[in-house]
């Protein structure tokens, strides 16, 4: 009894993981722009030094480029660079430690230019990764056909085998038979 209830409870804790992971990756744009515009609301308004804090948004570029694709890790750089950007512009003095204006937007710009990179590139490894998966599958499949293909044929000649030696030691007690008398 307690093992079925252990089991069940295990597929119910499957159940409700897949149902989060497909939540998460079919609704994934809008939770990046929400966990975006709550990191830069906590960024911006409660902590100092707001430049050290920007390496936060590689995170949910990196997590767009694996778990969806180019596409949404560059909309996302895209997204977080204008966020930021827009607050730098908005109030410069907030961001600059004891740095002129300048250094500050060439800081972001640096800091955007390197976000776009790795969300490009961790999507496009993993778009590679996804392909050479599925090619895999394709190949493992492929595999296994051949093998039930090969077993089949196996048994097949096993049966005739089998035949052929029954045929054949018929033909030995009737050639015994034969020349016996």
């Amino acid at each position: 009894m307690p093992q079925t209830k252990a089991a069940a409870g295990y597929r119910i804790f499957l159940s409700l993981r897949e149902f989060c992971r497909k939540l998460f990756t079919d609704n994934f744009d809008g939770l990046f722009i929400l966990a975006t515009l709550i990191a830069m609301g906590v960024i911006l308004h409660l902590l100092e030094h707001k430049l050290s804090y920007l390496s936060f948004f590689y995170l949910p570029v990196l997590l767009a480029g694996y778990y969806k694709s180019t596409r949404s890790a560059v909309v996302g750089a895209l997204f977080a660079i204008s966020w930021v950007t827009f607050f730098v512009v908005l109030d410069p003095d907030s961001f600059s430690q004891e740095m002129d204006a300048v250094r500050l937007y060439f800081h972001i710009l640096v800091w955007g230019a390197f976000l776009l990179m790795t969300g490009t590139i961790v999507g496009t490894l993993s778009e590679q990764m996804r392909t050479r998966h599925q090619r895999i599958c394709d190949t493992l499949d492929d595999l296994n056909q051949l093998k039930d293909f090969i077993i089949e044929k196996n048994r097949f000649l096993e049966f005739k085998n089998r035949r052929l030696e029954e045929t054949r030691e018929h033909l030995q007690s009737v050639v015994n038979s034969a020349v016996d008398p």
